[in-house]
């Protein structure tokens, strides 16, 4: 009865100790497009190819309000395509690191002007609050030495 016991307690540690490191390799990337005109484009799509192991692409379309969400994506290295009128309008590589990400695309020609990067950070520890996206500025300077 004992031995029992603790085989039962040990599957029950290993699933709740192993479980989150399984589960954090997996996250969801979502994100707007705005068309040349500054508005959200509905219907475009959104290819998602895997770079390390070749295989068929994920693709998406964007909803009315222009946005995509893909979900359940292991961690890797993938590269994105925004497909409109079957073809390429705009492709870039991407690192997925098991973390929710979000990229948003602006069409419009004056789009590089308003570029934002952002980054998921976590709620505190040991609080319920959820974890958030925050504007990180991008310095127009490379670093010295470079």
């Amino acid at each position: 009865m004992l031995c029992r016991a603790f085989s039962i307690a040990f599957c029950l540690t290993g699933t709740f100790v192993f479980a989150p490191i399984a589960l954090a390799q997996i996250a969801s990337l979502q994100g707007n497009v705005m068309g040349t005109d500054g508005r959200p484009v509905q219907g475009v799509e959104i290819r998602l190819e895997g770079k390390e192991k070749p295989s068929a692409p994920i693709t998406t379309t964007t909803s009315s309000n222009g946005r995509y969400l893909f979900a359940g994506l292991p961690a890797g290295v993938y590269r994105l395509f925004i497909v409109e009128g079957g073809a390429v309008k705009f492709s870039v590589n991407i690192k997925m690191r098991g973390e929710k990400a979000r990229i948003d695309f602006d069409l419009s020609p004056s789009a590089g002007k308003k570029i934002r990067n952002y980054v998921w950070v976590l709620g505190r520890t040991g609080s319920n609050l959820p974890g958030r996206w925050v504007e990180v500025e991008r310095k127009s300077t490379p670093p010295k030495g470079l």
